[in-house]
């Protein structure tokens, strides 16, 4: 087992200054001389409505959404203030002198601009740079580079990196790359939420850690159809999730706080499966339970729940008629129905993806809760997708994939 030692540079503490506090079990944040455990989300907006949920912070990825800062403080969250640096898998060179000397100069100017943003609470430098690259070591040192300025330029906030999961030789590496980062962010989702604490104590890390995005399942998580494309849990299952890895971080020691993802929508495998809204902007069931984990009370109107669904077969002939259904607790429900193809646009690390189009004339018969639908002509894997409105501001989501085949 490896020891790793943590030193943290200190600075007196001033109004809105944030310092890390060392216990016997782990590290707790403290903003002006009172704990500050991290709740909050990953968000694109609806920043009035995380605040109402009781969250307490937002993080945010890059100087495109310093706007936001604005907001957060409107609203009365501190923020997590990103650093966007492009990733390998992309063609930045961190061997590029004259590059990296650019992207500090920008970042510098940015510090200097925001640092005394009333929302900004801590910096985040990078998200998983390490994704789809067989060597990060030269990313991370350019963070570690950038960390030092940062925290000459702003000495009264800690600085994070972030990465995608840990396991002893990534965390062996950051302890001699990144002496000056205060703070370690772990993307984790599903049940690597539940062994996260243990992997980090196992490995003598004793650095505080910050769960930078969780969420319930990811795709890369999930069980596959015979033809290779996950299953994504509905609404409700997911919701329940949220709830689980919330209640399981905020009971170790070892954890300072967690971030959800997504408190907005996004397409990324479906147009479904990280989003607590829709793109028309109704929130999810993850909304509810998000805001009972935060206040301790449920939302006076709920979202409506997915009891079941069920669909006639899994791989269906060209043309052909088919039926679902699917169960669901809520009042006055819109059931939108739609046949979609399968993303082909598919991309590593949450990349920008393009969204495929539904395909028009295919849902035949609705009888809200029952559809008939007419399956494709041309062969290859889809999704009948569903969606329910309750037209108070509330969905729920479900997907089911099948196949056409000749």
């Amino acid at each position: 087992m490896m020891f790793l030692l943590w030193c943290m540079a200190a600075h007196p503490l001033q109004a809105g200054e944030v310092r890390i506090e060392a216990g016997p079990q782990g590290h707790r944040l403290m903003l002006d001389g009172q704990p500050f455990p991290l709740r909050g989300a990953a968000a694109t907006g609806h920043l009035e409505a995380l605040a109402a949920a009781g969250a307490n912070v937002v993080r945010l990825y890059g100087e495109d959404q310093a706007p936001l800062l604005d907001e957060a403080a409107k609203h009365g969250l501190k923020a997590i203030a990103g650093i966007w640096l492009e990733h390998p898998r992309h063609g930045f060179d961190y061997a590029d002198e004259d590059a990296l000397r650019q992207r500090e100069a920008e970042v510098r100017e940015y510090v200097l601009r925001t640092r005394n943003h009333p929302a900004v609470l801590l910096w985040g430098i990078g998200n998983e740079l390490e994704i789809d690259h067989p060597d990060p070591l030269p990313a991370w040192r350019f963070v570690n580079r950038l960390a030092r300025m940062v925290k000459e330029l702003d000495p009264g906030r800690p600085v994070m990196l972030t990465v995608a999961e840990i396991d002893e030789d990534k965390l062996a590496r950051l302890a001699e790359l990144v002496p000056d980062v205060d703070i370690l962010g772990v993307n984790s989702y599903g049940g690597g939420i539940e062994t996260l604490g243990d992997r980090l104590r196992a490995a003598g890390w004793n650095r505080p850690v910050i769960v930078a995005e969780f969420g319930p399942l990811g795709q890369w998580q999930a069980e596959y159809t015979a033809w290779g494309v996950p299953y994504e849990p509905d609404s409700t299952i997911k919701a329940e999730l949220y709830g689980r890895w919330f209640e399981t971080i905020e009971a170790d020691p070892a954890l300072m706080g967690g971030i959800a993802f997504l408190w907005g929508a996004k397409q990324e495998q479906t147009s479904t499966w990280h989003g607590m809204f829709l793109e028309s902007g109704e929130a999810l069931e993850a909304v509810d339970v998000l805001t009972h984990a935060w206040t301790g009370k449920w939302p006076e109107h709920r979202a409506p729940r997915i009891e079941g669904k069920w669909i006639s077969g899994q791989v269906f002939p060209p043309g052909s008629l088919q039926q679902a259904n699917a169960l669901a607790e809520g009042e006055s429900l819109s059931w939108d129905w739609q046949v979609v193809p399968e993303s082909t646009d598919l991309r590593q690390g949450g990349d920008l993806e393009a969204a495929p189009v539904p395909v028009p004339g295919s849902i035949v018969e609705v009888r809200e809760n029952h559809v008939t639908f007419r399956v494709p002509d041309k062969p290859g894997p889809y999704r009948l997708f569903l969606t329910l409105r309750d037209g108070k501001g509330k969905a729920a989501t479900a997907n089911m994939p099948f196949l056409v085949e000749e």
